[in-house]
């Protein structure tokens, strides 16, 4: 073959590679957009707990028996709740985060998830926690599967709406969920949160809705519970690590 043959191939050689590369690079912005990203901001406004309250008097006669029944709502230890409203934007950006386009959400859709895991989530391999991840996370974070307040019992029910996790579909109904109080009342329509696994971790994801009304009747977009530590020792306590999804 003559050196001019070899030139007329080489520009269509090239230009193949390029679609290839072009392609890559498409397929590779689109997979990155579709996960779930860190907050740039975390903001605590309140904390809330429990008033401490002085002790119940009684002040009976001696010689006496007293059939005494008691009554008491106890602020649950080995769980704690994450409440507020999200912002942010949809954007083109670079890997500096430099934006070349962005649009405001106002109404927020999507998720919020949580996870103990401090090295990043396999989200193409999220699916529906079944109860052998839950006894595992039970045990890792020292609880008790008999527990009334366990995991699987807290989480005992399939109510929820379906979602994507990135690329991946929930289907409705198909994972371990529970809904939080509205107005200081069960319900089921607001406020689902499901117990998901990425294979090796745990990850929580509560449903963003648009300014509902939450526990204490105050305007929210999410409320989430996460467990905390299972041991009587309550100065020990499990960070998470939080991921948000826009739509």
């Amino acid at each position: 073959m003559d050196n001019h043959s070899m030139d007329n191939h080489q520009p269509h050689h090239h230009l193949k590679a390029a679609i290839v590369f072009m392609i890559a690079l498409a397929l590779l912005a689109s997979a990155e957009a579709q996960q779930p990203r860190a907050p740039h901001t975390m903001d605590n406004v309140t904390l809330y707990g429990a008033n401490v309250s002085f002790g119940g008097l009684a002040n009976t006669s001696g010689g006496s028996i007293t059939v005494m029944n008691l009554n008491v709502t106890y602020q649950n230890p080995r769980w704690k709740a994450y409440v507020g409203n999200i912002s942010g934007k949809l954007a083109l950006i670079d890997a500096q985060n430099k934006s070349l386009y962005d649009w405001t959400v106002s109404t927020p859709e999507g998720e919020l998830y949580a996870t103990r895991n401090d090295s990043m989530i396999s989200w193409d391999a999220i699916t529906c926690a079944n109860y052998t991840n839950i006894f595992d996370e039970e045990a890792a974070i020292n609880f008790s599967h008999g527990w009334t307040d366990s995991i699987n019992a807290t989480f005992n029910r399939t109510v929820h709406r379906q979602f994507y996790a990135g690329n991946v579909l929930i289907t409705g109904n198909s994972c371990p969920s529970t809904t939080l109080n509205v107005n200081d009342t069960a319900q089921d329509e607001y406020f689902q949160e499901l117990v998901l696994n990425d294979g090796s971790h745990i990850v929580y994801s509560t449903l963003i809705e648009q300014g509902v009304p939450g526990f204490n009747n105050l305007t929210y977009d999410y409320q989430m519970i996460l467990p905390d530590s299972g041991l009587e020792d309550t100065s020990v306590t499990i960070p998470y690590y939080f991921y948000v999804e826009l739509i």
